[in-house]
């Protein structure tokens, strides 16, 4: 089920991995990783990290075979696909690791990856209280606090990802965004 909102989250994460927002600090970590990238090597991990990352990216890759290639969130998982694919994530997929139940998943990802449109298993629940869960939405244009948007942002000085409406919001955010963010190169 596609929520509102992430189909632009999901292409922001695309551009990320491009390295197509210069006017949001831009470019690749200063070690060349992105976010799918780390994702794939937290796959390594047996953990309910391993297992967060294999499921979001799952939840990426979902081709909904109820519409055709022309619907926005099928062109959209159908670019992750293809940058997944660039990022080396077949191979990295192919060298196996993690527990048994990561490895069905997995296997489901490999077989996306190569074409076939397979349904998504469903995902474990996660306790919240102990890992902070990812925004589904945008959070370049709105305020994750509050969900105002406006153009004059208080960008993480970190990161430079993540805008706040205000400088509090930025500060009542730390915990859960601090577990997200990475410092630009």
């Amino acid at each position: 089920e596609v929520l509102s909102g992430e189909v632009q989250a999901l292409e922001e994460v695309l551009d990320e991995a491009a390295g197509v927002h210069p006017q949001y600090g831009g470019g690749k970590r200063g070690d060349g990783h992105c976010l799918l990238s780390l994702a794939l090597e937290s796959l390594n991990q047996e953990d309910d990290i391993a297992e967060a990352m294999i499921d979001f990216l799952l939840q990426i890759t979902a081709y909904d075979i109820e519409w055709d290639d022309q619907d926005e969130w099928n062109q959209t998982a159908l670019r992750a696909i293809g940058v997944l694919w660039d990022l080396g994530a077949v191979k990295f997929l192919e060298r196996g690791g993690g527990n048994a139940h990561i490895k069905g998943k997995t296997t489901i990802l490999l077989r996306r990856l190569k074409g076939e449109r397979l349904p998504t298993p469903e995902p474990r629940e996660y306790d919240l209280d102990e890992k902070p869960c990812m925004l589904s939405m945008n959070t370049r244009v709105y305020c994750p606090q509050c969900l105002t948007m406006q153009l004059d942002m208080v960008r993480c000085p970190q990161c430079k990802n993540v805008g706040y409406c205000c400088k509090e919001h930025m500060l009542e955010d730390r915990e859960r965004h601090s577990f997200w963010c990475f410092p630009r190169s």
